[in-house]
Formats: C-alpha cells, structure tokens, sequence
C-alpha cells in the first residue's frame, strides 16, 4: 500500500467514526427530548427516588391511570416547571434522602421550584391539580421536608 493510500484510508476511517459519534450525539438528544416531551392534557406522574421505590410506585401508579387518558412517567430533574402547564393533572412521587433532603433525581426540579416560588410568589401553577405520595421515614424529625417546602 502506498502512502497515499494509506493516508485516504486513515482519512476515510476518522470520517466514519466521527460520523458514529455524531449519530450518537444526535440520537442521544433525541431520545432525552422525546423522554421530556409532554403532550398538552397530559397526566404527569413525576417522581423523585434515591433507591428505586418511588419509581416503582410511579410506574405502577401510570399503570392504573392510563386507561382513562394520556400519562407521562417522568423523573423529577427531567420535568421542567413550564412543562407543569401543559398538563392538567399531576400526582408526584417523592421519597426523601437522610433527613428531608431531595433525592439526587430531584434536586434540580426543587431547586428550580424554589426559584419560581421566589419570583412568582406560587410554587405550582394555579392551573394544576396535583397529588403528592411522599415516601420517607416519619422516624426523622424533618419527614418529608423536601416536599413541604415547596408549596
């Protein structure tokens, strides 16, 4: 082979495995846009969990109400407040981290609450009728204060 051919050949193979990582990229935001998307009148059930439980509970949760409408299962870090108004319903599985904290799935959702708390003065949307299962041990003096906190 000569070292033209070897060039091109080197050339080609950095073309194709950078056109394999960019197929990677690209079907990675996808796949996290579809996971985000929610139709409007959609049944949120969004969920925060640091062991796997209250996913569980959520899934199982989506299950029993999805005969009667469109219901999205979602993690609380992928819920976005303004996706909130697109839906009318919502039912938030939570569970707490040591004493009250926001499991690692949630810490965004509730910090970005927290902010829209600060400059709108209401939590959720006024148009949202929601429902919160907490998960947590009532043994701590600070039971479920990741999610009192945010009403």
């Amino acid at each position: 082979m000569t070292d033209n051919q070897r060039l091109w050949l080197a050339i080609a193979l950095c073309l194709a495995y950078c056109a394999w990582v960019g197929f990677i990229i690209v079907s990675h935001y996808a796949r996290q846009r579809e996971r985000r998307h929610v139709t409007t009148g959609a049944f949120i059930v969004a969920y925060a969990s640091q062991t796997g439980t209250a996913k569980q509970l959520a899934e199982f949760q989506a299950e029993l109400l999805g005969a009667d409408r469109p219901v999205k299962v979602i993690a609380l870090n992928d819920l976005a407040i303004d996706t909130l108004r697109k839906a009318s319903d919502a039912l938030f599985v939570v569970s707490t981290y040591g004493d009250g904290e926001p499991p690692d799935n949630g810490r965004r959702f509730y910090r970005a609450l927290q902010q829209h708390n600060k400059q709108h003065n209401t939590a959720l949307p006024q148009s949202l009728s929601y429902r919160v299962i907490a998960l947590g041990d009532s043994q701590y003096p600070a039971f479920c204060a990741f999610w009192r906190a945010t009403r």
